[in-house]
């Protein structure tokens, strides 16, 4: 069974698939469209499941600093 990863460009999403997309989407940004200009950038490569954990529980950290933000106006 091919393993799924999931690919963060600096802390967000960029795409989901197999090994090869992971090559092709880091090539995409960083060779061909030579980081839109930009003079550094940060790719994370995790498994889905991982990445799927580490989005569950950010949103959970952004639902809480929301719930907080309202209760003190």
């Amino acid at each position: 069974m091919t393993q799924i990863y999931a690919c963060f460009l600096n802390g967000k999403l960029y795409g989901c698939g197999d090994i090869e997309y992971m090559n092709d989407l880091f090539r995409d940004y960083v060779v061909y469209c030579e980081m839109y200009g930009r003079d550094d950038c940060t790719f994370r490569i995790t498994t889905k499941e991982k990445a799927r954990r580490l989005v569950i529980n950010e949103t959970i950290y952004e639902n809480n600093e929301a719930l907080k933000r309202l209760e003190g106006e």
